[in-house]
This record gives C-alpha cells, sequence and structure tokens, in this order.
C-alpha cells in the first residue's frame, strides 16, 4: 500500500459509534413502550428487524423512508400490537431522535484525519443510506472539514448501494485517480472490504468490538497511525 492518494471511509462503526448511539436509542424505545420485556431480547428483535429491512431497502425494495416505517411495524406486529403508518412514523422519529443525540465519534477520529488532511490525502466517505443523514452525522462529529466535498459518495445520491461495483466506480470517478491509490476503509467485510478489493481498491477492515479477530487489519483507527506505508512518499 504504497502512494495512497485517496482515502475513503464508511462511516457507522469505522468514524462514528453507531453501535453504541443505536444501542442507547434501542433502550429508549424498550424501556417506554416495553418496559416488562427483557431489554436483550428486545435488541435482538430490533437488530433483526432493522437489518432486513436495510437488505430490502439495499435491494432497491423499499424507499429510505419505508424502510424505516415497515421496520417499526414489524416490530410491533411481532408484539401483537397493530399500529397506523402515522404511528409508525412518529415512534420511528422518538427513535431517531434518541440515537441522532448519542451520536459520537470515536475518540481518535478527529486526530487521525487532522494527520492525513496534513499530509494532502484527500479524505472521503462512501456509505450507504440517506445524504442528509450522513452529512449531518459528519457536522455532529466535527469532521466534515476534513472531509472532500466532491468526495462525499452515497448510495442515495450515487444510485448504487455497496456492494454493487457501480458505487466504487462512481467513487473513482470523482477521484479522478486510479484504484491502486485509494485505500477504503470499513467494519463489513462482505459489503465495504471484498468488493472494494475486487475493484481493484486498497481496503483495511476496521473492527473496533472484536466481530473478526483473525482477519481484522486493524482494531481502530488509531491503527493507522503504524501503517506508514499508506502515507504519500
Amino acid at each position: 500500500m504504497k502512494n495512497i492518494s485517496v482515502i475513503f471511509f464508511d462511516i457507522d462503526n469505522t468514524l462514528l459509534n453507531h453501535t453504541g448511539a443505536e444501542t442507547r436509542g434501542i433502550q429508549h424505545m424498550q424501556e417506554k413502550y416495553f418496559p416488562l420485556e427483557d431489554s436483550q431480547t428486545f435488541k435482538s428483535i430490533w437488530d433483526k428487524q432493522t437489518k432486513l429491512f436495510w437488505q430490502k431497502f439495499e435491494r432497491k425494495e423499499l424507499t429510505f423512508a419505508q424502510q424505516r416505517t415497515e421496520r417499526i411495524k414489524a416490530i410491533w406486529q411481532l408484539y401483537r400490537k397493530a399500529i397506523t403508518n402515522e404511528q409508525s412514523e412518529k415512534l420511528f422519529q422518538e427513535y431517531l431522535s434518541s440515537y441522532e443525540s448519542s451520536w459520537k465519534a470515536f475518540p481518535e477520529v478527529i486526530d487521525v484525519l487532522e494527520r492525513l488532511n496534513k499530509q494532502g490525502i484527500r479524505l472521503g466517505i462512501l456509505s450507504n443510506g440517506a445524504k442528509s443523514q450522513q452529512l449531518q452525522k459528519l457536522q455532529i462529529m466535527g469532521i466534515d472539514q476534513y472531509i472532500d466535498p466532491k468526495l462525499l459518495v452515497v448510495s442515495e445520491e450515487a444510485g448504487f448501494a455497496k456492494p454493487e461495483a457501480q458505487i466504487f466506480q462512481f467513487a473513482q470517478e470523482r477521484a479522478q485517480t486510479s484504484g491502486s491509490k485509494i485505500l477504503f476503509i470499513g467494519d463489513n467485510p462482505t459489503v465495504d472490504i471484498a468488493p472494494a478489493r475486487k475493484y481493484g481498491w486498497n481496503a483495511l477492515l476496521i473492527d473496533y468490538f472484536g466481530k473478526y479477530p483473525d482477519t481484522a487489519d486493524i482494531k481502530s483507527l488509531a491503527g493507522l497511525r503504524n501503517i506508514v506505508v499508506i502515507f504519500k512518499e
């Protein structure tokens, strides 16, 4: 990995502690609406439905807004509580408010991005989701200043979602460089790392929560400090 000139980052669980914020949001909903339910059981159900409906969004079977409301309706129905679309939307907004109020960057993120930025490496984002929400995350974390606006690539705008090759092509065209000079850092081996490498990019699997102990390249963004060959020569 030499002469890297562009680094794209995933956002959730790469720059932002998504798991921590999500856990606090789920806990709020469980304590308010299902106080007698075991918290771990409720979180397991929530996580499963979130993944299910997010995959439907990625397959373009649902819009971004629909995957939110349908997810809530499915969870409530599992508890035999029927709700309307309007109620579902209100409930999701309540969860979203709790989730967003807990957004925080991992401790070393700003320091690492600042160092990379000073070395002249262009920094970008390659993420699935809605552009407005992803930009909001960057702003709340205080790291939007380090990201090249031309390299803010989000599936909603690109028209393709990871792991589709087209979104990597879209990002590379924005970067106006060869794949050998691009590094992508993400937390998902299937959605982030495998397709990036298949497209000819360099890629590092980051694993803050120890999900991939045998295959992770770095355990936190701080690990980049020890990979000096990524920096421009």
